[in-house]
C-alpha cells in the first residue's frame, strides 16, 4: 500500500481519489480549500488525510 497526494478537491480530484482509496491507497488530499479538502477526505475511505497548500490567512 502506498501513500497518494491528490492536489485539488473538485470533481476530477474527487473521482481520482476515490479510485485510488477503493484500489487500497492512502489519498492525502491537498487543497487551496481546507472545507473542501476535509469533506472530500471525510468520503474517502479510512486512511485519507488532509493537507492545504497557498491557503490564505483564516481560509
Amino acid at each position: 500500500m502506498s501513500t497518494i497526494s491528490i492536489i485539488g478537491s473538485g470533481k476530477m480530484a474527487a473521482a481520482i481519489a476515490g479510485r485510488t482509496a477503493k484500489a487500497g491507497h492512502i489519498v492525502e488530499v491537498i487543497s487551496r480549500d481546507r472545507a473542501k479538502a476535509q469533506t472530500l477526505a471525510d468520503q474517502l475511505a479510512s486512511g485519507a488525510t488532509t493537507g492545504t497548500y497557498g491557503a490564505a490567512p483564516g481560509g
